[in-house]
C-alpha cells in the first residue's frame, strides 16, 4: 500500500470522527434541546437511522424549515430548535412519522423517545393503531418522574386502555388513531381530553401536566375546575381549620372547604361560571371566573389569603363584648343611680329635685334616657341650655371637650339642610345618644325638619334569626324643635325592645 493511500485512510477517519464529535448543546431562551432516542420497537435495540423535522415557515407562505437530526449507532442524536412552533417528524422511508409541539417557554429540554420498525412491517390491524407516548411534566414542564396508572377511554366505543408509567414518569401505548380519549388517574377521573384526530402518524407524543403534592388530593377534570385556598396567619404560617366558601353567581349555591393541616383547602367547581370567594369574616373577597384559557386544557387556581385565623378574630370579638357589657353594665349603673336620687327627691322636696337636676344637666353626666319621657326632656333641655353657654364662651368647646357629634353637628349646621340621623341606640353608645339630642335640643341646625332612624341589635332576636333586610329593630322618628319629646319616645321604643 502506498504512502498516499495510507494517509488518505488517516485523514478519512479523523474527518469522520470529527463529523460525530458535536459541541455539549444547551437550551436557550428561544431553542429548546430535544434529545431523540431511536430504538426497534419490538427487539427494543437502538436503531441508527437519522431524522428530520419540519415546520411550517414564518418567513415565506407555503414553504417549510428543515432541521436534520443524526443519530448515532446508540440511536441517539440531539438538536436545537426554536420555540413555540409545531414539528413534524420524518425518519428515513417514513415521511410524518410522528408530531411534536414545543410550548414557548425558555430553556426548555424534551427526550423523545421513537420506535420504529421498517414500513412493510406496518400492515393489517398495526396500520390502524398510533404509538402513543405520554410524558408526565411539572408545572415548569419538566418531566415528572411519577409512577402512575393511567386509564384511558375511547370516547366512541367507551373501551378502556391500560397503561402505567415508568420511573421517568413515561409510558408507550397503541391506540386506535382518530380517536378522543378521557384520560383518567388514580384519584383523578376524567382528568384531561386527548384527541388522535390526525391519521397520518405511526406515533404520537403527548405531554400531560400532573403533580401530585402534600394537602393537594383533588384535581381538575374536564369539566372542573380546582380552586386551591391556601391560608397563612399573620406570622406566614399555613394554617389547619379556616373556612373558605365559593358562591356561584349563576345558581347561588356555596360550595365550602376546611384547610387541612398544610393550610390548604380545595373546591372543585365546574366550569364556564363566576364564583365570589369568601371566608367567615370576610364576605366575598374577590370574584374569580373560572373558564378554561386558550392553549390550556386544565384549571386550576391557587388563593393565597393571608389574615387573623377564625379563633384570633373570634377572641377578639368576645373581648370588645365583654368591654361593651361593662360599658353598658356602668352606664346603666349611673343612669338608675340619677333616676333612684330624682324619684326620690321629687316626692320629698320639689326645689331639692331642682337642684339635682341642675346637678345632672352637667355636660359630662350620663342622662337617665330610659325614665319617663318629660323628665328626659328636661334634662335634655337643662343641658341645651348649659351647653350653648359654654359654646358662646368658646365656639370650640365641643371640639375641646371630645364631644365628636356635637363638634360635627355644630361644624355642619350651616350645609346640612336636608338630613337623616341614623342611630344606633344599643346600651354601649348611650353617651353619644345623648349628644344627638342636646343637638336637637339646640336646635343648631338650619332647617324646618330633622329626621331621625334609631336601630337596636334586632329586637332581641337571636343571631341566627337575623337576616339581611329582615332583622327589624329600625324606628322612625321627625320633628322640628318643639317635638323633642316625641324624637325621645322614639328612641326609648328602640332601646325596650
Amino acid at each position: 500500500m502506498s504512502v498516499n493511500i495510507i494517509l488518505t485512510l488517516i485523514l478519512s477517519l479523523f474527518l469522520s470522527q470529527l463529523s460525530y464529535a458535536q459541541p455539549a448543546l444547551k437550551a436557550t431562551k428561544t431553542e429548546a434541546l430535544l434529545s431523540f432516542e431511536v430504538f426497534d420497537s419490538v427487539s427494543l435495540e437502538p436503531v441508527h437511522k437519522d431524522l428530520m423535522l419540519t415546520t411550517p415557515s414564518e418567513e415565506e407562505d407555503n414553504k417549510v424549515d428543515f432541521y436534520r437530526v443524526h443519530v448515532d449507532k446508540n440511536g441517539k442524536g440531539q438538536l436545537l430548535i426554536p420555540v413555540g412552533k409545531t414539528y413534524s417528524i420524518h425518519l428515513k422511508g417514513i415521511p410524518d412519522y410522528a408530531t411534536l409541539e414545543i410550548g414557548d417557554r425558555a430553556y426548555q429540554k424534551h427526550t423523545i423517545r421513537l420506535p420504529f420498525r421498517e414500513p412493510q412491517t406496518v400492515t393489517g390491524a398495526t396500520a390502524s393503531l398510533v404509538s402513543l407516548q405520554l410524558q408526565l411534566i411539572d408545572i415548569d414542564g419538566m418531566a415528572n418522574p411519577l409512577v402512575e396508572r393511567i386509564q384511558l377511554m375511547d370516547i366512541r366505543t367507551k373501551i378502556v386502555y391500560k397503561t402505567i408509567t415508568d420511573n421517568a414518569g413515561e409510558a408507550w401505548i397503541k391506540l386506535p388513531k382518530g380517536r378522543n380519549f378521557l384520560v383518567s388517574l388514580d384519584g383523578a377521573p376524567n382528568y384531561y381530553l386527548l384527541r388522535l384526530e390526525n391519521e397520518k402518524y405511526l406515533t404520537h407524543q403527548q405531554q400531560i401536566y400532573f403533580e401530585r403534592k402534600k394537602g393537594y388530593d383533588l384535581y381538575p377534570s374536564v369539566n372542573t375546575g380546582i380552586i386551591n385556598f391556601i391560608f397563612k396567619n399573620m406570622e406566614g404560617n399555613p394554617t389547619a381549620g379556616q373556612a373558605f366558601f365559593a358562591e356561584n353567581t349563576m345558581t347561588g349555591e356555596v360550595l365550602q372547604c376546611i384547610t387541612n393541616e398544610y393550610g390548604v383547602g380545595q373546591l372543585s367547581v365546574p366550569l364556564e361560571n363566576v364564583y365570589l370567594l369568601s371566608t367567615l369574616f370576610n364576605p366575598h373577597f374577590t370574584e374569580l371566573p373560572v373558564y378554561l384559557q386558550p392553549n390550556n386544557d386544565l384549571f386550576i387556581q391557587d388563593i393565597i389569603y393571608q389574615a387573623p385565623t377564625e379563633e384570633t378574630i373570634k377572641a377578639r370579638i368576645r373581648e370588645k363584648e365583654i368591654l361593651a357589657a361593662k360599658r353598658d353594665a356602668e352606664n346603666r349603673r349611673i343612669a338608675a343611680e340619677t333616676a333612684r336620687a330624682l324619684d326620690s327627691l321629687e316626692k320629698l322636696d320639689r326645689k331639692l329635685w331642682e337642684s339635682e337636676l341642675e346637678k345632672v344637666t352637667n355636660v359630662n353626666k350620663t342622662i337617665p334616657l330610659d325614665q319617663d319621657p318629660e323628665i328626659v326632656k328636661r334634662v335634655i333641655e337643662s343641658k341645651a341650655t348649659m351647653f350653648k353657654k359654654l359654646l358662646k364662651d368658646n365656639p370650640t368647646y365641643a371640639k375641646d371637650s371630645e364631644k365628636p357629634i356635637l363638634s360635627t353637628f355644630q361644624r355642619m349646621k350651616e350645609s346640612w339642610k336636608d338630613k337623616v340621623i341614623v342611630t344606633d341606640i344599643t346600651q354601649s353608645m348611650q353617651p353619644y345618644n345623648q349628644e344627638v339630642l342636646v343637638w336637637h335640643a339646640l336646635n343648631l341646625i338650619q332647617s324646618n325638619n330633622s329626621r331621625y332612624a334609631f336601630f337596636n341589635d334586632g329586637d332581641n332576636k337571636i343571631c341566627s334569626a337575623k337576616k339581611i333586610g329582615q332583622t327589624d329593630g329600625v324606628y322612625f322618628a321627625e320633628g322640628r324643635f318643639e317635638d323633642l319629646a316625641t324624637i325621645i319616645n322614639s328612641m326609648q321604643t328602640a332601646m325596650q325592645n
